[in-house]
């Protein structure tokens, strides 16, 4: 990658350790499939990068509060929702809104909603309301800014609130019947292997992906049931979840670890490992006689590590960024996907 490229991304200096609560750094895919806006919560700064010509554009925009669980989508070709609560011009680096309420939007950007007070209202890229409004009935907690989702097509969210005793609860809501059709509510705050840092709502709505750096969850939204748990090896230490996403067709999602992308198969619960952050992670595992693995050895020799990602609307690339395991480096990687989403070639710009 040409080094006055990665100078845009590494104005200030962020902090080494990675969290979900806070995060220094965010990257979201514009429109065109050609351009991204990034966000560095330290700096204060939004950066509108073109990542086939390796221009962009920085712009100062002051302190934005991750009020819990930072986050960033791009909205069109030239706004950005910030932390569920701010709408920004990321070309020209000024604030257009920040209506009251939590504010979320649709996978593709183009559908802004804001929840309040129990009513779900949809507003235009000015932030003002102009659609349908739907009050759900057996919504009850502190909703968590940042950890809502709704399918493309408005039918169905995923909400997740505070329910009290240090308890968190996801809601599953039906916005056509205009209820809480079910509740997960084995979750709890503050971090930890029970707490949630990350959730999607297939676009059926009929499966919640959930998890922490620990693990992520798939569950069956009408039943309430686990379908599986998806893990890495405790023993080795590559327990470090960072994001998971459905794919826009629902038939895989997409989960991000400190090492690699899993393409997970959300029919089969069958996983792929799907692309590496650098081909210096060498595996040795030890397969009994029915070629199940009882012991496995990594050996790491990259200094990057797995950072965010964001899938571009075109579905043939994914741009993510990895962060140096010591210095406050970050990469910007420019990665094809295969045929039918799912690949393993990455390149560096």
């Amino acid at each position: 990658m040409k080094r006055f490229f990665l100078l845009l991304l590494l104005a200030g200096n962020t902090p080494a350790a990675f969290t979900q609560v806070q995060p220094s750094l965010l990257v979201s895919g514009c429109p065109d499939s050609k351009s991204v806006v990034a966000m560095n919560y330290k700096t204060q700064t939004l950066i509108w990068l073109d990542i086939q010509k390796e221009t962009g554009k920085e712009s100062v925009i002051g302190p934005v509060a991750s009020e819990g669980f930072a986050s960033m989508t791009v909205l069109n070709d030239s706004l950005v929702l910030l932390s569920g609560k701010h709408i920004y011009n990321y070309r020209s680096g000024s604030k257009l809104a920040s209506p009251d309420g939590s504010l979320f939007c649709s996978p593709s950007g183009k559908k802004l909603y804001r929840l309040k007070d129990g009513l779900i209202s949809e507003l235009g890229m000015n932030g003002q309301e102009n659609g349908s409004k739907t009050t759900l009935t057996g919504l009850s907690g502190t909703v968590i800014h940042n950890l809502i989702r709704i399918n493309e097509t408005g039918t169905y969210a995923a909400i997740a609130a505070a329910t009290g005793k240090k308890g968190v609860s996801i809601f599953i809501a039906d916005l056509k019947q205009q209820k809480i059709i079910k509740e997960f509510d084995d979750f709890k705050e503050g971090g930890g292997s029970k707490s949630v840092e990350f959730l999607d709502i297939s676009p059926d709505g009929s499966q919640l992906i959930a998890g922490n750096s620990k693990s992520v969850k798939l569950y069956n939204t009408s039943t309430g049931k686990e379908i599986g748990e998806f893990e890495e090896m405790p023993k080795n230490n590559r327990v470090d979840f960072k994001q998971a996403s459905f794919a826009a067709d629902g038939k895989m999602a997409r989960i991000l670890s400190a090492y690699k992308i899993y393409t997970l198969n959300t029919a089969k619960f069958e996983a792929e490992e799907n692309i590496v952050v650098s081909n210096n992670i060498h595996i040795t595992r030890w397969n009994d006689k029915y070629g199940l693995t009882h012991k496995e050895k990594v050996k790491i020799t990259t200094d990057y590590f797995w950072y965010t990602y964001t899938v571009m609307a075109d579905n043939k690339y994914i741009i993510g960024i990895a962060k140096h395991k010591k210095d406050d480096d970050y990469i910007l990687y420019y990665m094809f996907l295969g045929e039918g989403g799912i690949g393993n070639k990455n390149m560096a710009l």
